[in-house]
């Protein structure tokens, strides 16, 4: 079967598919398929909650943490623009949007 055909197939079957993975995921901590998943050669890693991104070392060695101010919440830590471009730099001014 081609890579294409498999991809299709598996699209056409997310409704089945995952809730299927997600309980099977659930039945080891995180650690635990990261180290089988590494082991059986397969790329994968954790996603990080917006509080841990906050914390993470690779992150804010990248400079990748801003803090920014809201007009109502003062000061707060964000994730910055995710692209840098050498000539026109991104740049994370203030943060306007509240949660609703």
């Amino acid at each position: 079967m081609r890579a294409s055909t498999r991809s299709r197939k598996r699209v056409e079957q997310r409704e089945v598919l995952v809730p299927l993975l997600e309980a099977i995921f659930r039945t080891a901590p995180v650690a635990d398929w990261l180290a089988r998943l590494e082991r059986a050669g397969v790329p994968a890693g954790k996603i990080k909650s917006v509080g841990e991104a906050l914390e993470s070392e690779h992150l804010r060695a990248r400079g990748a943490i801003v803090t920014v101010n809201h007009p109502t919440a003062g000061r707060m830590r964000m994730v910055g623009p995710p692209i840098r471009l050498h000539g026109t730099p991104a740049e994370a001014r203030d943060a306007r949007a509240t949660a609703r």
